[in-house]
């Protein structure tokens, strides 16, 4: 979990300002560096991160928490439950804006672009929503 986590980290894996998910980061096949991020992400990719940050708020549960220690920016001061409902409150709030902006979705998620300020539809993805993705965002 504390190599998992090292993906998690802002601009690889999570978009710390709006706590949505990337698709994944291309990795250079010599250095295992990132060299491309995939701008764009879905509900399965949200589905993980939520389910770890709500595990992660029972601080009993020692794996979720290595996971998110493991991902704090060097900024982050307070503790580590401080940050996991920091990232929360602000996905929750991406995704309510989404909801206000494109309510025909129901509150599904279709593919969509992730940057600062917010998820926004990814093309060819503006009538429809993945059934898959979003039944594993519905379970979590």
């Amino acid at each position: 979990m504390f190599w998992e986590g090292k993906f998690a980290t802002d601009n690889i894996g999570i978009n710390y300002k709006t706590a949505m998910t990337y698709d994944g980061t291309w990795l250079h096949y010599e250095t295992g560096l990132p060299f491309m991020l995939h701008d764009f992400s879905a509900a399965s990719k949200e589905s993980v991160h939520l389910g770890l940050l709500a595990l992660a708020l029972n601080e009993s549960n020692d794996l979720a928490r290595i996971f998110f220690n493991s991902s704090l920016p060097n900024s982050w001061t307070s503790d580590l439950s401080s940050f996991i409902i920091d990232q929360l409150t602000k996905k929750i709030t991406t995704y309510e804006n989404f909801d206000r902006k494109y309510p025909g979705f129901g509150g599904y998620l279709p593919w969509y672009h992730v940057n600062d300020s917010g998820i926004s539809l990814l093309s060819n993805w503006d009538n429809s929503v993945p059934s898959l993705d979003n039944g594993e965002m519905v379970k979590t």
